[in-house]
C-alpha cells in the first residue's frame, strides 16, 4: 500500500472519528464500567480467596469439633494426639452492651494471626478481632475492661475459626456493635477463668475428626462444611466473582450489539468509497482501516478498566472485610493482568468479528448456478392486520428474524440482571424485617456450660440435638415440652418450620430423615405440622420428659440442655454463651448494609445499561432499515406508520420478556441463596414483591417513549 493512501485512509479515520465521537465515547465508557466493573469484582474476590485458603492452611483450621459432655475417661489420652486441641471460651461483658468471647492460645489448631499491634506477651495483655475493636473505638495500646478484670489491648487478631465473628449458628451475620472475640495469655486464662470456662474439642485433620467422632460418640458435632463461622467468609467471597461473571457476559452482549450498530453506519456511509476500492482490486488491504477507531477505542478504554481494576481491587476486597476479620491478603496480580490481557483479546476479537459479518460482501462462483431461493413466509395470515405498518413489521421480523431476535435476547439478558440485583436486595430487605416476629425469645442460654439456675416461670428448658441428612448438611432439632409457649408445635409429632419445609419441600404428613454424625444411627420424625418461622430452618420434636430424639432400637441423640427465656437471666447472663434477639435482628441489619453497597452499584448501572442497549437498538434499526424509510415515505405513509413498521409490537414483546425475565430472576435468587447459605440453619425466602418488575418495565416504558418520539421526528424529516 503507497504512502499517499495510508495519508489518506488515516484522514478517513479521523473524520469518522470526529463526525461518530459520541458512539466511539460510548463504547468506551461502556467497556469502562462494564469490565471494569466485571474484573475488578473477579480480581477481589479470587484474591481474597486465595489469601482466605492460604491462611486456612498456614494456621491449621479445624476439620471439625465436638463436645464430650461429661468428662469421659481417655480425655488426657486423646488431647495428647496431634492435630486435636481442647478449646476453652468464657463469655465477658464491660464493652458497651457487647459480649467478648475469650480464648487462650490455640497451639494445634485455629491458632490466630495478628494483623495489627504486638502478640501475647505479658499477663494483662489481651488480643481482640478488628471489627469489634473498630466498632467500638478501641485500638492498640488502650486499656479494655472485660468483666471484673482489666486488659492492656497489645493488638488485633483473627482465627480461622472465627474469621465469621458470630456468638451462634442461629445467627446470618456478624455483628461487632454485640460480639467479638479476644485472647489471653494461657496462665491468665487458667488463673480467672478455668473453673468456669466452656469446653470443645477441634481437630485439624478430617480422617482424625472422623474417626474420634465414631469412637467417642460425642455431643453436637459439627464438621467445617457445616460450620458456617468458616464457610459463611468463603460464600460470600465467591458470590461476588460469580455475579461478575454474569456482568461480564451482560457487558459482552450489550458491546457487541453497540459495535454492530457503529459498523452498520459506517459500511452505509462508506458505501461509494468502498466500491471505488474494489473496483481498484484494493478492498481487502483495505477493510481493516474500518475497524481502527473501534480498534483504539477499545484499546484505550481497556487501558482505563485496568487502571480503574487495579485501583478499586483493594477497596471492593474491603468491602466484605466491614464484616468479617479478615487475615492479611495481599492482591493477587497474576489473577489482574491475565483476566486483563484476556479481556483486551476478547474485545479486539469481537470488534473484528462484527466488522467482518457487517461488511461481508456477497458469495461469488466463476460458474453461473441456479439461484434457489428460501421460501417465504405466507403473508395470508396477515389480511387481519389492517394496519400496514404493523403488517410490514411482521413481514419484515418474519423474513429476517435475526435482528428482531437478536434484540428480544439481549434484553431478557439484562432484564434479567437488573430484576436479580433488585430481587436479591429486596429479599434481604424482608428477610430482615421478619427477624424480630421470628425469633419468640428474649434470651437463649447454652445451659450445659454453666451452673444450676433458679427456675423462672416464663423461662423454657429444651435440648438441642445436631443431625445429619442425607446430603451431610447439619439440621438442628429441637426437644420442647408440649404446650410450649415459645415455639408452635404439635403434641402427636414433630413439627418443621416454615422455612424448613421450603428449602427441603416438606410438608405435613412427610417423615423427614436424618443421622447422627457417624450415619449410622438414622432418625426418623413424623412431620405432623409446618409452622413457625420463615427465617429459620429447624425441627420440633416435643418429648413431656425432654428426652433427647431415640433410634428405632432406642438409641439416643447426643443434646445439649439449652435455656430460652422472655428476659436475660440474672445467674447466666455474660456467664455462658448466649444468643440474644437483639442479636439475631441486627446481625441482618449488618448484611443489608452490604447488600446496599453492593447491589445499589449494580441496579443503577444495569438500569442505565438496559436504556442503553434499548437506545442502541433504535439507532440499529434506522441504520439498516434507512431504505425502506425512504420508499414507504415516497408512498404516502405517514411518519406514525413508518414508526410502527420499525418498532411495532416492540414494546408489548419487551414488557412480556420483562416479565419473564422476573420470574426467571426469582428462580435465580432462591438459587443463588441456596448454594451460599446451603448449610446454614438461617433461611433467607425469595422475595415476591412487584417492585422490581414495575421499576424495570418503567424503565422500558419511558425509554420506549423517547425512542418513539426521536423516531418520529427522524422519520418526518426523511
Amino acid at each position: 500500500m503507497s504512502a499517499p493512501l495510508r495519508r489518506h485512509l488515516a484522514r478517513r479515520v479521523l473524520r469518522r472519528a470526529r463526525r461518530s465521537w459520541a458512539d466511539l465515547l460510548t463504547i468506551g465508557l461502556v467497556v469502562v464500567a462494564g469490565f471494569g466493573l466485571a474484573n475488578t469484582f473477579v480480581v477481589a474476590s479470587s484474591s481474597v480467596l486465595a489469601g482466605l485458603h492460604a491462611f486456612a492452611e498456614d494456621h491449621r483450621q479445624e476439620a471439625g469439633q465436638f463436645q464430650l459432655g461429661p468428662r469421659a475417661d481417655g480425655r488426657d489420652g486423646l488431647l495428647a494426639q496431634d492435630g486435636v486441641e481442647l478449646v476453652r471460651s468464657v463469655d465477658l461483658g464491660g464493652v458497651a452492651e457487647a459480649s467478648v468471647r475469650v480464648f487462650p492460645p490455640r497451639a494445634e489448631v485455629n491458632t490466630y494471626q495478628v494483623v495489627a499491634g504486638r502478640d501475647l506477651r505479658d499477663g494483662d495483655d489481651l488480643l481482640l478481632d478488628a471489627r469489634f475493636a473498630d466498632h467500638h473505638g478501641l485500638v492498640p495500646g488502650e486499656r479494655v475492661r472485660l468483666g471484673d478484670d482489666e486488659y492492656h489491648l497489645a493488638g488485633l487478631a483473627t482465627a480461622p475459626d472465627y474469621m465469621t465473628t458470630k456468638s451462634s449458628e442461629l445467627e446470618l451475620q456478624p455483628n461487632p456493635d454485640r460480639f467479638g472475640i479476644g485472647f489471653v495469655p494461657a496462665p491468665t486464662f487458667d488463673d480467672r477463668y478455668a473453673a468456669r470456662a466452656s469446653e470443645y474439642v477441634a481437630v485439624h485433620d478430617a480422617a482424625t475428626f472422623d474417626r474420634l467422632v465414631t469412637d467417642l460418640d460425642p455431643a453436637m458435632v459439627r464438621d467445617a462444611a457445616n460450620n458456617s463461622r468458616i464457610q459463611q467468609v468463603l460464600g460470600d467471597s465467591e458470590a461476588p466473582r460469580d455475579l461478575a461473571v454474569l456482568i461480564f457476559a451482560v457487558f459482552t452482549a450489550v458491546v457487541v450489539a453497540l459495535l454492530a450498530v457503529y459498523h452498520f453506519e459506517t459500511r452505509r456511509s462508506e458505501a461509494a468509497a468502498r466500491a471505488t476500492f474494489d473496483r481498484l482490486g484494493l478492498g481487502s488491504a483495505t477493510a481493516p482501516h474500518y475497524r481502527v477507531e473501534t480498534a483504539v477505542t477499545l484499546v484505550l478504554a481497556w487501558a482505563v478498566a485496568t487502571a480503574v481494576c487495579a485501583v478499586a481491587a483493594r477497596p471492593v476486597m474491603g468491602i466484605n472485610g466491614a464484616l468479617y476479620n479478615y487475615p492479611r491478603i495481599e492482591l493477587d496480580g497474576a489473577v489482574l493482568w491475565s483476566l486483563s490481557l484476556g479481556t483486551l483479546v476478547l474485545l479486539l476479537l469481537a470488534d473484528l468479528v462484527v466488522q467482518r459479518l457487517v461488511a461481508r460482501p456477497p458469495v461469488r462462483s466463476g460458474r453461473r448456478r441456479a439461484r434457489v431461493r428460501a421460501p417465504r413466509p405466507s403473508t395470508l395470515g396477515l389480511r387481519a392486520v389492517r394496519d400496514v405498518g404493523l403488517r410490514l413489521r411482521v413481514v419484515t421480523a418474519a423474513r429476517a428474524p435475526r435482528e428482531p431476535l437478536s434484540l428480544l435476547v439481549l434484553v431478557a439478558v439484562v432484564a434479567l440482571f437488573v430484576n436479580f440485583a433488585l430481587l436479591l436486595k429486596t429479599s434481604v430487605d424482608e428477610w430482615v424485617a421478619s427477624l424480630a416476629d421470628d425469633t419468640p425469645y428474649s434470651r437463649m442460654y447454652l445451659a450445659a456450660a454453666g451452673p444450676p439456675a433458679r427456675d423462672r416461670p416464663d423461662d423454657e428448658p429444651a435440648l438441642m440435638s445436631t443431625l445429619y441428612d442425607a446430603e451431610g448438611v447439619a439440621q438442628v432439632v429441637l426437644t420442647v415440652a408440649p404446650g410450649s409457649r415459645m415455639f408452635p408445635v404439635e403434641e402427636d409429632g414433630a413439627t418443621v418450620t416454615r422455612a424448613f419445609a421450603e428449602k427441603y419441600d416438606v410438608a405435613a404428613g412427610d417423615t423427614v430423615r436424618l443421622a447422627d454424625a457417624t450415619g449410622t444411627r438414622p432418625f426418623r420424625f413424623e412431620v405432623a405440622a409446618v409452622a413457625g418461622s420463615r427465617t429459620s430452618a429447624m425441627v420440633y420434636d416435643v418429648d413431656p420428659d425432654l428426652a433427647p430424639p431415640t433410634t428405632a432400637d432406642g438409641g439416643a441423640a447426643a443434646a445439649l440442655p439449652v435455656l430460652f427465656t422472655a428476659r436475660a437471666h440474672p445467674d447466666l447472663e455474660d456467664v455462658v454463651p448466649t444468643v440474644s434477639r437483639e442479636a439475631v435482628v441486627s446481625s441482618g441489619a449488618q448484611i443489608v448494609r452490604i447488600i446496599d453497597a453492593q447491589v445499589s452499584l449494580l441496579v443503577g448501572i444495569a438500569l442505565a445499561m438496559l436504556v442503553l442497549l434499548l437506545w442502541s437498538v433504535y439507532r440499529f434499526t434506522h441504520a439498516t432499515r434507512a431504505d425502506m424509510v425512504r420508499v414507504l415515505r415516497r408512498n404516502g405513509i405517514g411518519a406514525a406508520g413508518v414508526n410502527r413498521a420499525l418498532f411495532g409490537f416492540t414494546v408489548p414483546a419487551v414488557v412480556l420478556l420483562v416479565a419473564l425475565a422476573y420470574l426467571g430472576a426469582r428462580v435465580m435468587v432462591r438459587e443463588f441463596f441456596d448454594r451460599i447459605m446451603a448449610t446454614f440453619t438461617s433461611y433467607v425466602p425469595a422475595s415476591a414483591a412487584p417492585v422490581p418488575l414495575l421499576v424495570t418495565t418503567a424503565v422500558v416504558l419511558a425509554t420506549f417513549a423517547v425512542v418513539a418520539w426521536r423516531s418520529r421526528t427522524r422519520v418526518a424529516r426523511a
